[in-house]
This record gives C-alpha cells, sequence and structure tokens, in this order.
C-alpha cells in the first residue's frame, strides 16, 4: 500500500504515523483551510481530479485507489471530524486481465477492502467488541480507526 497526496500529485509514497492525541496521520499531507462547504467540494474535486485511473477488460474508468478526505470541523460550541472516503472496487484478476503494474494495484487494492472487511465484521462481532480489532492490517484501516 502506498498513500500519495492527491492535492499535491508529486508528493507520493507518504509515511503514516501515529500520536496518541490524534490519532494515525499521514505525515506532510497538504492541508488545506477552506471557509465553506464550497471550498470544500473544490478541494474534493481537484483532488478527485488527481487520483489514478485506468481502464481494463471489466471497466474503461476504473479507479486504481481508495480515496479520502477528512474535514475537520470547527463550531460555535467545539470541533469534530468527518472521513469521506471513496473505495476502489474488488476486481477479480482473472476477470479484469490486469498485468504487471496493474496487477500489483489490483492486489493492493482487494488486500485492504479484505482488511476493512475484517475490521468491520469483528466490530459487527459482539463477541469481539471487547478483543482485538486487526486495524493494523492495512493502512487504510489504520486510518479509518478513530472514524
Amino acid at each position: 500500500e502506498q498513500l500519495n497526496d492527491l492535492l499535491n500529485p508529486s508528493s507520493t509514497n507518504l509515511q503514516l504515523r501515529y500520536q496518541a492525541k490524534s490519532g494515525a496521520f499521514v505525515q506532510n499531507l497538504l492541508q488545506v483551510d477552506c471557509e465553506n462547504v464550497e471550498d470544500a467540494m473544490l478541494v474534493l474535486a481537484e483532488g478527485t481530479s488527481n487520483r489514478k485511473v485506468s481502464s481494463h477488460q471489466l471497466n474503461k474508468d476504473s479507479s486504481r485507489s481508495h480515496c479520502l478526505m477528512t474535514l475537520y470541523l470547527q463550531g460555535v460550541h467545539g470541533g469534530g471530524r468527518i472521513s469521506l472516503v471513496d473505495l476502489a472496487g474488488s476486481e477479480r484478476l482473472l476477470d479484469s486481465g490486469s498485468q504487471g503494474d496493474a496487477a500489483k494495484e489490483t492486489a493492493h487494492i482487494n488486500k485492504s477492502l479484505f482488511a476493512l472487511g475484517n475490521v468491520i465484521s469483528a466490530l459487527g462481532d459482539s463477541r469481539k467488541r471487547g478483543g482485538h480489532i486487526p486495524y493494523r492490517d492495512s493502512k487504510l484501516t489504520r486510518l479509518l480507526m478513530d472514524s
């Protein structure tokens, strides 16, 4: 799994870090201050336009990555955080006909989706709620751990 900044396309292979106060975060990720919803939508549109897309036998415009945008909100009575996530679709390698780097991307996408499924399953299982939740199996699940 590789973390890239969609608002700064030259900033690739960023490091995932953890701090006790703020949780998991991507080091050196560009943050943009927005005054209103329209500003946030423009930032989202810019990031989306920089997302990697390619074609294969199943899909002409296949997203080759997940996209995560976190909004930090401030209000009169405090603040909060909302994470917007657009997941790349799971694909069967044989059906897509992907080869080389595209096959590696497919494997990484499927691995992170599998890890996310395991986390959701563990959170939904009342027998496991007090036990181990496998957040560390993927960078995606680590970033979404506090969500």
